[in-house]
């Protein structure tokens, strides 16, 4: 009788344990990626002030005021407009801006999107997207260094090879991008309501979140490209570049507010967000102005029909049909994914008790 092999237990506990140790290195890890690609400096509250006086003199009352430690700055010397926090304990974390954004924004603009950084901490989530922004580092920065290797080659079989590499660690880092995406937008509606609550100023931060997205319409616009530190720390950032460079381009055809209406108000908007990394930003701007109405603040924004007709709760019978035959490849595949993962376990169980076939 044939012994049935020991369970690789090793492999898991490797696992786990380089998992752990990219969550405590998150900091020291981005830090050096972002000093070799390119070029973090250290921010002094000083060197702030001279953008934004009124983040430079709040920031550490707002962090006494959030109970956190207050994080060590950074500053990316880029135009492509960029905001994000990484790290494992507030004291050893670092929110990084870019001189794009400082920029282009106001003085109270920025304030709000630090207390909104504030926000992440505050919720704990820093840690959990710190890790997943290392190992969604690892496949992009292959793509990104292979496909810009290839662009340079002039030989059929060395372009063919980087085309191969980078499609394959394309579609590495766009699976794997799927898992963090929920918490992404989740962590994205409690950052909103601490950012308003820390300054008092929800239209500030709603004109720093519009004028985010046209800021990162137009990089795009001149870059011909998607930043790679767009993409790269899209998880990590106040605002998807897909939805920034969608919502920057339309504010020159079309009035904003017929648009975040429709984000705000179609039914089929959360399914339609599933795969972004934020929720729809004319909800987040609607919720803002619900903030500034409760507190007797000016709105920024009005739509017209806010309070005309309540949002529709839930799908109807034939908006779910639809939807079904809409999304029927994608829901096709979870599907399969499913009875795969169904047929794995029955043999693993099958393989642990000795399950013999009849």
């Amino acid at each position: 009788r044939m012994s049935v092999p020991e369970e690789p237990t090793w492999t898991f506990s490797f696992c786990w344990l380089l998992l752990l140790v990219l969550l405590a290195g998150s900091r020291w890890i981005l830090d050096a990626w972002l000093t070799f690609q390119s070029g973090l400096k250290p921010l002094s509250l000083t060197t702030l002030g001279v953008y934004s006086p009124e983040t430079a003199r709040s920031l550490p009352r707002l962090c006494r005021q959030a109970k956190i430690s207050m994080p060590a700055l950074g500053i990316l010397p880029t135009k492509t407009p960029l905001m994000f926090s990484y790290g494992f304990l507030p004291q050893l974390s670092r929110t990084v801006v870019s001189e794009g954004l400082l920029d282009q924004l106001e003085d109270d603009e920025i304030a709000a999107l630090y207390a909104a950084e504030l926000g992440h901490f505050k919720y704990w989530t820093v840690p959990l997207m710190s890790l997943a922004a290392v190992v969604l580092l690892i496949p992009h920065t292959l793509y990104q260094q292979v496909s810009e290797w290839g662009n340079r080659k002039q030989a059929a079989i060395s372009r063919i090879s980087a085309s191969f590499i980078s499609v394959v660690s394309y579609g590495m880092f766009w699976l794997l991008r799927w898992v963090p995406l929920w918490l992404s937008r989740q962590r994205t509606y409690y950052s909103d309501r601490v950012a308003a609550e820390l300054t008092g100023n929800p239209n500030g931060y709603a004109r720093a979140l519009i004028k985010l997205a046209i800021a990162t319409a137009h990089d795009i616009q001149r870059q011909g490209q998607t930043s790679y530190l767009l993409e790269g720390f899209e998880i990590l950032t106040p605002m998807s570049h897909q939805v920034a460079a969608t919502l920057g381009s339309l504010y020159v055809l079309t009035p904003l507010e017929p648009v975040l209406e429709w984000e705000r108000s179609n039914p089929y908007r959360h399914w339609l967000s599933i795969p972004q990394s934020h929720p729809p930003t004319g909800e987040r701007l609607h919720l803002l102005m619900l903030y500034a109405r409760h507190w007797k603040l000016p709105c920024e924004l009005e739509w017209q029909n806010t309070t005309a007709r309540p949002l529709q709760k839930g799908l109807s019978g034939q908006q779910w049909r639809t939807l079904l035959v809409q999304g029927a490849p994608y829901f096709g595949i979870l599907f399969g994914l499913a009875i795969a993962s169904l047929f794995f376990l029955v043999g693993v169980f099958g393989t642990r008790f000795n399950w013999s076939a009849v």
